[in-house]
């Protein structure tokens, strides 16, 4: 089966979402935790699926998403016990914030749970293929990535 590798790289100010981080880190859904992703790579497949009539479709296989979240949390009013849950979770205090990162593989499993990756991709009618968006999910350990619309003529 013929195959054609790729990598697209997706820069921190695009379309890229974080969720479940205070679960990751264990701590409560009420601090409002920062976070920025840096780059995002996503290595994937092209697979033709070739019939003896020709080319019946092509099907995107996501093969490995590597990225570093970085996270940070204001410590201003926060209290000792609060500091040392996200100091505990890997977060290094600095004189107004607490700050830390997160590598992620989705080749590495995390917590002891594999990560699983959606693609919810398509072609566009032009032809074209692109990722649009990108979300990663900590509580589900589950990277999404998704074509934007069709658009409609």
């Amino acid at each position: 089966m013929n195959t054609l590798d790729f990598r697209a790289s997706f820069p921190q100010h695009q379309s890229i979402d974080i969720v479940g981080i205070n679960s990751h880190l264990g701590v409560s859904r009420d601090f409002d935790i920062s976070t920025t992703p840096y780059t995002v790579y996503v290595d994937y497949k092209l697979i033709p699926n070739m019939r003896n009539w020709g080319l019946d479709s092509i099907d995107v296989k996501p093969s490995i998403i590597t990225t570093v979240i970085d996270w940070e949390i204001d410590t201003e009013d926060m209290t000792q016990a609060d500091k040392d849950l996200f100091i505990k979770a890997g977060g290094k205090e600095y004189s107004d914030n607490i700050s830390g990162s997160i590598d992620v593989d989705s080749m590495v499993r995390m917590k002891d749970k594999a990560w699983t990756i959606k693609c919810e991709t398509h072609f566009k009618r032009d032809g074209s293929f692109a990722i649009d968006n990108i979300e990663i999910d900590f509580q589900t350990l589950t990277i999404t990535l998704q074509s934007d619309e069709l658009q409609q003529d």
